[in-house]
């Protein structure tokens, strides 16, 4: 690989299904045993579930896949069994206290 060109290794992208029928599907290349993730060697396809009519569509679904993690919600988060941050806050009694006077050294 010459320098300044990216691998797409690791990152999801829309293939032509020519040897299935018409169709799009959204795959990655995945290092086999031995080979250095970017560099040289061998890969082998991954599939994501599905396929796609238009490669926009598949472009679509890979774009979705290569975005970053987003915070994954507990079940309870999505059906509002648990309170919001407000409510759920107690602080602790130290946090109740005056502050303590500041002494200077003479």
């Amino acid at each position: 690989m010459s320098p300044g060109t990216t691998s797409q290794a690791g990152c999801w992208y829309a293939a032509c299904l020519y040897a299935a029928g018409p169709g799009w599907a959204v795959v990655r290349d995945v290092a086999q045993p031995g080979t250095i993730p970017g560099g040289p060697g061998l890969y082998q396809q991954e599939a994501a579930p599905g396929a796609y009519a238009t490669h926009e569509l598949a472009q679509a679904a890979a774009e979705q896949l290569n975005r970053p993690a987003l915070l994954r919600l507990r079940p309870a988060d999505r059906y509002g069994e648990l309170p919001p941050p407000a409510d759920d806050y107690h602080p602790h009694p130290w946090d109740l206290q005056e502050p303590l006077p500041v002494y200077s050294h003479a």
